[in-house]
């Protein structure tokens, strides 16, 4: 939750890092376009050359796919929020409810997006509780599926899934039910 108001992160990792696979492996939420990275051993500086948006969280994604300089990668995905100003405090919580109940042992792959669908973390749950805190005060959409199949990806009918709209309030309780098919109808507003 460090104030990055000063335009410059410093990273340190255990050992020596492959400069380049921090380009495809770092993603952030809201998007900072115009940053320099700077190497110092296993030192990773950012330096952050645009306005940010006045008091937001900004999330840093080091994806696993970073890896060292003999190849090995991270050893988990890694999420860390900073912000630009006062911390927003927004919190979703909730309990994931099962069609089967089999399912219940299951990890669950979840992703929350800003309401225009840009994703802004992922993260896989191993249980049925969750609770996301510090997130930005506005709309969001949670995607979760549980991946029966081990591809990476949601297939319709043979794995339970949920997508849902959070309001923005500051506390929200969402319960998502994991469901193999959709059978609400649609309706107009």
């Amino acid at each position: 939750f460090s104030d990055i108001s000063g335009g410059i992160i410093e990273v340190v990792f255990s050992k020596p890092m492959e400069r380049n696979s921090i380009l495809s492996g770092l993603y952030i939420y809201p998007p900072i376009v115009k940053k320099k990275f700077k190497w110092d051993k296993n030192i990773l500086q950012i330096k952050i050359n645009e306005e940010l948006d006045k008091d937001r969280n900004y999330f840093f994604t080091f994806r696993a796919t970073i890896s060292g300089e003999h190849d090995n990668k991270l050893d988990q995905e890694y999420l860390y929020i900073f912000r630009n100003g006062k911390l927003n405090e927004k919190k979703v919580s909730g309990k994931f409810l099962y069609e089967d109940e089999e399912d219940i042992d299951e990890p669950i792959l979840v992703e929350l997006l800003s309401a225009d669908s840009i994703s802004v973390f992922s993260k896989t749950i191993s249980e049925a509780v969750y609770s996301f805190e510090n997130l930005n005060e506005e709309e969001h959409i949670l995607k979760a599926f549980i991946d029966k199949t081990g591809n990476g990806s949601y297939n319709y009918g043979t794995e339970p899934y949920f997508e849902g709209f959070i309001p923005n309030d500051k506390i929200v309780n969402l319960n998502p039910m994991m469901a193999y098919e959709d059978t609400i109808k649609p309706d107009v507003k």
